[in-house]
């Protein structure tokens, strides 16, 4: 069975439409893990006692400490560096971001 991971952000409060991408990703199999990568990083609160392991992280728009703009997870067995972006200018270049999670 191959593993699936649905990875998100975005979502802005829209917590009716984060429930049909939540259903339709369900529907297509089981996955092992939702990634919301900011932006209405807590929109997925309700929903967290149905889903597998859940990891997110703070957006330009979510109010949060600089603790919780990035992270380093083991997805896979991989490590896997998941921020929302706007801190590494991802518009202009993706240099910066690779950078860090070259650090990292």
């Amino acid at each position: 069975m191959k593993s699936r991971l649905l990875i998100l952000s975005d979502s802005h409060g829209y917590t009716q439409t984060l429930s049909s991408i939540l259903m339709h990703a369900e529907s297509m199999g089981p996955l092992n893990g939702v990634i919301h990568l900011g932006d209405g990083h807590r929109d997925l609160d309700a929903f967290k006692a149905c889903l597998p392991p859940v990891f997110q992280v703070c957006g330009n728009c979510d109010f949060c400490g600089p603790q919780e703009r990035e992270e380093l997870i083991t997805c896979f067995s991989a490590p896997l560096f998941i921020t929302h972006g706007h801190l590494y200018q991802v518009k202009q270049s993706l240099y910066p971001l690779a950078s860090r999670a070259r650090e990292l």
